[in-house]
């Protein structure tokens, strides 16, 4: 049977016999996907951290020195996950209601929407990726007896640096250190975000047309889905808004001149500047679209894989080591696998980032992968080293006698 309510209406316009498509009610799609994101980001970003502080007050939920965050505590994780897939859903519909069906049918050719499940899934790790980072300094504050000790040992022996490392860490204590990471996590990358989520709102609100949403309300998009913990929704509205960067300019009619200068760059008398203002489409629109993803890639690297996972990695690493002895098995199995989730989002976030960003990109990648691969050289030694320590630049550290 005929669909009698389609997403899409192909209404003609004024202009001669041109045609093209546009959303059948854009403001309910656009509502949908951006109360969703907002939604499941206010749950992420401050809900969770109040229930994991208020956690800790509660002995039946509180975690532990010896087995880490309770079982029980993973049934709360679980209503925010099926949250987060509800959320997803609705947005990623949402999107797609938003894209003309010929460009549906690209994206499907480029195998787009077949990538879905996997940034799901992703998606997924970091949700669980983020609980386990918030409760960890609770874990830390109830090892804090031998912890801070067995810390500031080991830095006082880092050659030049160490002993003057030590001392403002014995004030600060581990716990201390850890709270500290995961409170600028949570502000610059899910309170300043949710910020950023509003304005990216308030741009879509003053700039949208809905005959053409532009490539730069797709990468506001993009930035928000990535605040709200949707890497599904925002690899599609990224994908969307590359598209999207190539507008025809309806003040550009010398094809001539565009076949001249694609000439010229062969020979050598022009270079890719000058080819792509002679191009037929808005060279402002496409420098727009560019801009707008260089800036989403760094401050993917620097925000969410430095702050959320490279630190994190760093500190449960020694973490593991600094209290070997005193914890049971399942809180440090429960530990490496919240590593293992964190280099996992570290990689897939570096391959994406070196990809659009060329070599400085890569390089930053390559040093970030350098401290994650650190982090596990770490684990490793706590178990073969006597005293469970290592260090870069000492080795293993002789256990106290």
């Amino acid at each position: 049977m005929k669909d009698l309510n389609p997403p899409y209406s192909h209404m003609l316009q004024s202009a001669g016999d041109k045609s093209w498509w546009v959303p059948s009610n854009p403001d309910q799609s656009i509502r949908q996907l951006e109360g969703s994101m907002m939604r499941h980001a206010l749950i992420s970003w401050v809900l969770l951290p109040i229930l994991v502080v208020a956690m800790g007050f509660v002995p039946q939920l509180a975690a532990s020195c010896s087995s880490g965050f309770t079982n029980l505590s993973l049934l709360m994780l679980l209503l925010i996950e099926v949250h987060h897939i509800f959320a997803e859903s609705q947005s990623w519909a949402a999107v797609k209601d938003l894209i003309a069906p010929p460009e549906l049918a690209v994206l499907r050719q480029l195998g787009v929407l077949r990538q879905r499940s996997r940034w799901v899934f992703l998606g997924i790790l970091e949700v669980i990726d983020l609980y386990t980072d918030l409760v960890f300094p609770w874990i830390a504050h109830s090892c804090d007896l031998i912890l801070t000790e067995n810390w500031t040992r080991a830095w006082s022996e880092v050659p030049f640096v160490g002993p003057y490392i030590a001392g403002p860490l014995e004030w600060i204590r581990f716990w201390g250190f850890s709270l500290l990471g995961v409170s600028i996590n949570v502000v610059v990358t899910g309170l300043f975000g949710l910020w950023k989520m509003q304005t990216n709102a308030r741009f879509r609100e003053q700039t949208i047309n809905v005959q053409r949403i532009s490539g730069d309300i797709f990468f506001g998009w993009t930035q928000s889905a990535e605040t709200a913990l949707m890497p599904s929704v925002s690899m599609l509205c990224e994908e969307m808004a590359s598209e999207r960067q190539f507008a025809y300019d309806l003040t550009k009619i010398d094809t001539v001149g565009a076949t001249e200068a694609r000439r010229d760059i062969i020979h050598g008398k022009a270079d890719d500047t000058d080819v792509w203002r002679a191009e037929l489409f808005d060279s402002s629109e496409r420098e727009k679209v560019v801009g707008a993803g260089s800036l989403h890639y760094w401050l993917l690297l620097f925000v969410k894989v430095c702050l959320g996972n490279v630190f994190s990695l760093w500190i449960q690493g020694s973490f593991l080591a600094l209290t070997f002895e005193t914890t049971e098995v399942e809180a440090r199995v429960k530990l490496i696998v919240s590593m293992v989730i964190s280099a996992v989002q570290a990689a897939v976030r570096c391959c994406a980032a070196s990809s659009h960003l060329g070599l400085p990109g890569c390089v930053v990648s390559v040093c970030i992968m350098g401290i994650i691969a650190w982090s596990f050289v770490k684990v490793y030694h706590a178990y073969t080293c006597p005293g469970h320590l290592w260090n870069l630049t000492s080795g293993c550290v002789d256990p106290v006698v």
